[in-house]
């Protein structure tokens, strides 16, 4: 036990030490609670008046400015409400910063006279809750004059007491913001009721947040439909931060209602001032929350806990999962991945924690700017941002961006927040990897830096990678750089014999192959039927179709682990060097001009020098259908060698095919 001393000028507080709370808390062994600022450990103080307190451990706040923590203590400490904890003293020791408040231990109802109640007013604060809802807290002041004067106060006073007593300390505000709200300096929390709705349309309507920071609603993405997101509301950009459906856009008259439908129990939600979207139980348990869902944004006060990621979007303005991720595994390890596009798995990683492998618990993102990682315990295992941000000043954003970097922005709020010289836009404050060209190291003819095939990365002045393609070679497509590069020059195919108008065989090497298979056969077999039916009509589809059967035969040999030798499938054919001297540019690239033909419904283009495919232009349109689907990039989606001979057929109906501009994707 020891005794305080050092007692803050201007208000009745005791300067403790942080050996002496060690101390007092008996090196911090017993946890009375934890909250998104930090945990409360039960204390033992040499005190006759309070011997018991609550110390709370702040997570440690990076180079966090000493008048502000002050000011902040100072203004705690000179409230006295008979509705609040008492704060007694604080530590204010290099990084340590703790809170000591008197400790309060669990009480009974039983010590009031609730005679006068019901039954069903007997838990407080369901009573109090069920009073607001039904809009009759005269119930709860009813022998109290001076409250029922002024019914809008107690009205505030009890929705602040609601948000208080939140289930999740996350969703409880801090006592700053609890002494504003008391005060009228800032909006009470506005809860959402059931029964309320929003319609994805033109006129922007959306659940506000009490400040109007945010909001919650409908968000327009170009033609393409419409986002139910969380955004940045006060700024012309109206940049989103979260969303529920960033795969699936949502058509114009779409709606969102606030409904018990399913039995989840909800009795309201709330917008909160956090950019937090939350809803609620009737006796104010939280259900869930939108922090806890994250996209590819953290906003300040959020945290990220084992097994959380943030998957950057695919482009700027196409909000879907994109090729990057921000993973705190649960092996402690922060780091930045790399995905198998178009799946989210991950690929490899290009920055991590490394120290904080079986350590790394929780990534603090805090209202002054600090991200860090900490341990169970609350210290700083690794920092990931270290500028400090005025919150009063500035918004605040840290988002995996499409390019693949961590990105910590700052927006300042007026202009006379631009004391560094800030535009009145998104300024970049820090940022991880520092040179992601570096960081992803091409593979031969694999672009570094997150570019794709045959590109290069390059850091502009902005510090911003961008990709670019070597002479002779072009973005495979212009509004997505980080593809491929496809050649514009003329194009030579091998292995074509335009003088033959019949059937040709594709010889299959049985050489290395594994006696006895019967499914090896079938497999052989189906390919040669395929491949004859193929051959029997036009020239060009010979060539697609080839390719398409090809690589679903190549896929499923690897699959299988036949040695089957693949090169012989095209090395057999007759008069090898055709030129594509009738081709233009765009149509160098067999797909995609193939692709372009079938959509424009100009497949003509494509046989135009092959009277007999010209008389048969259904065969021809499944025949392009057939070779799309055989070349998808993701193997889950080409057929099977079965589905392909019954659809060559006309015995299985061709489905339209995606647009294959997602072939050998970027990375």
């Amino acid at each position: 036990m020891i005794l305080p001393h050092n007692v803050l000028p201007d208000v009745n507080l005791v300067s403790f030490t942080y050996n002496e709370l060690e101390t007092a808390t008996g090196g911090f062994k017993v946890e009375l609670g934890s909250g998104a600022s930090g945990i409360v450990y039960k204390g033992l103080l040499d005190n006759e008046d309070t011997p018991l307190v609550a110390v709370k451990k702040l997570y440690k706040m990076v180079r966090e400015g000493e008048r502000e923590f002050r000011t902040e203590v100072k203004v705690i400490g000179r409230t006295n409400h008979k509705n609040l904890v008492q704060l007694l003293g604080f530590c204010d020791e290099g990084q340590q910063r703790l809170l000591v408040y008197e400790y309060m231990s669990n009480g009974s109802l039983k010590k009031f006279e609730l005679d006068a109640m019901e039954e069903d007013q007997i838990v407080l604060a369901d009573w109090a809750y069920d009073c607001f809802k039904e809009e009759k807290l005269d119930l709860l002041v009813l022998e109290d004059e001076e409250a029922m004067e002024d019914m809008r106060r107690v009205e505030s006073f009890v929705m602040i007491a609601i948000w208080c007593i939140q289930e999740d300390p996350s969703l409880r505000p801090g006592m700053k913001k609890v002494l504003q709200m008391l005060e009228g300096a800032v909006q009470t929390y506005k809860n959402i009721s059931l029964g309320s709705s929003l319609t994805a349309a033109n006129d922007n309507s959306s659940w506000t947040s009490p400040s109007g920071d945010f909001a919650f609603g409908f968000q327009q993405v170009g033609d393409a439909g419409f986002l139910l997101a969380i955004w940045f509301n006060k700024i012309p950009e109206r940049t989103i931060v979260w969303s529920a459906n960033r795969n699936d856009l949502l058509q114009m008259g779409s709606r969102v209602q606030l409904t018990t439908d399913g039995g989840n129990g909800v009795g309201y939600a709330a917008m909160l001032d956090t950019g937090n979207f939350v809803p609620a139980s009737q006796a104010a348990v939280n259900l869930g929350q939108s922090f806890d869902r994250s996209t590819d944004t953290m906003l300040p006060t959020q945290n990220l806990s084992i097994g959380g990621e943030l998957i950057a979007p695919y482009l700027e303005k196409n909000y879907s999962d994109g090729r990057f991720k921000f993973v705190l595994q649960p092996d402690g390890n922060l780091l930045l991945y790399t995905t198998n596009y178009p799946s989210t798995i991950n690929n490899f990683s290009y920055w991590s924690t490394q120290s904080s492998i079986g350590s790394g618990y929780q990534v603090i993102f805090n209202q002054s700017g600090y991200m860090y990682l900490i341990s169970n315990n609350g210290s700083i295992v690794n920092s990931v941002f270290s500028d400090s941000v005025s919150i009063q000043d500035f918004y605040q954003r840290a988002t995996l961006d499409y390019d693949g970097v961590f990105r910590h922005y700052v927006y300042p709020k007026t202009s006379a927040s631009s004391s560094r010289n800030w535009t009145m836009a998104w300024n970049t404050l820090s940022f991880v990897p520092i040179n992601i060209c570096l960081s992803i190291e091409g593979d031969g003819d694999a672009g570094n830096g997150g570019c794709g095939y045959k590109s290069s990365c390059k850091l502009g002045e902005d510090r911003r990678p961008s990709c670019q393609c070597p002479s002779g070679h072009t973005f495979f497509n212009p509004n997505d750089e980080r593809k491929r590069c496809k050649l514009v020059q003329k194009c030579l195919l091998e292995g074509i014999d335009r003088s033959s108008g019949g059937k040709a065989m594709i010889k299959v090497s049985k050489g290395n192959s594994t006696a006895g298979s019967n499914s090896k056969k079938k497999d052989q077999s189906t390919l040669i039927t395929a491949g004859s039916v193929l051959l029997g009509s036009s020239v060009f589809l010979n060539v697609l179709s080839l390719l398409g059967i090809y690589v679903l035969f190549f896929g499923l040999n690897e699959q299988k682990q036949k040695m089957i030798q693949q090169p012989n499938a095209m090395q057999d054919i007759m008069n090898p060097n055709f030129e594509l001297d009738v081709m233009e540019e765009d149509q160098i690239v067999l797909a995609d001009w193939a692709y372009d033909c079938f959509k424009e419904r100009k497949l003509d283009l494509l046989v135009e020098q092959d009277e007999a495919a010209s008389e048969d232009m259904d065969r021809v349109d499944r025949f392009v259908m057939v070779a799309i689907w055989c070349i998808q990039e993701d193997p889950s989606l080409r057929p099977g060698t079965k589905e392909v001979v019954q659809t060559l057929e006309g015995v299985v109906q061709v489905p339209i095919p995606p647009d294959p501009a997602s072939i050998i994707s970027s990375i």
